[in-house]
């Protein structure tokens, strides 16, 4: 769990009953997890996501629900995750908006545009989606446990949107955990 500092302000009485703000501390914000694009070797995919995020272009991403089977927890609405790149350098922190489960047949055209990824549509979108998880299909058995999973069309999709709080003005090293 990683701490998030920002000012903490409150308002002290002045003349004539006027109040005027002081800072008097720092408020800790616990963020929770992190949310990340890409891996070693994607070709530069995932810094096109989070610059694309950084950009606010991108607004949810999409995973299999099969994925979650290996422990990590489905996202949570109003739970604040650090924004990182492959390497774990911080790049801001979101805000879980929205998280939903839909079959892939049933991706609507609000997620292809919220993916911020330039899909015209759904259906561009799932060509993409299955071509990708195709590609990563290995892995997806492994984090499953399952070694004969294979994508349906029907396969349940996890959903998240998120809504960008604070770009850093730099990436940062991602600090150690306490």
């Amino acid at each position: 769990m990683i701490e998030s500092w920002r000012p903490l302000r409150i308002g002290v009485r002045a003349a004539q009953g006027e109040y005027a703000p002081v800072l008097i501390g720092c408020e800790t914000q616990r963020v929770a997890d992190t949310l990340s694009f890409g891996y070693d070797g994607d070709g530069g995919l995932g810094d096109r996501l989070l610059a694309a995020v950084l950009r606010g272009e991108k607004t949810a991403t999409s995973s299999l629900a099969v994925e979650y089977l290996s422990g990590e927890p489905l996202p949570r609405v109003g739970e604040r995750l650090t924004l990182v790149d492959h390497v774990g350098r911080l790049h801001g922190v979101v805000e879980t908006t929205r998280v939903t489960i839909v079959p892939l047949h049933l991706v609507g055209n609000d997620v292809a545009r919220d993916e911020g990824e330039g899909f015209a549509d759904a259906a561009q979108w799932r060509m993409a989606h299955v071509a990708f998880w195709a590609e990563v299909a290995d892995l997806v058995r492994a984090d499953a446990g399952d070694p004969d999973w294979q994508l349906r069309e029907a396969e349940p999709v996890v959903v998240h949107w998120f809504r960008l709080l604070e770009a850093a003005a730099a990436p940062t090293a991602r600090p150690e955990p306490r």
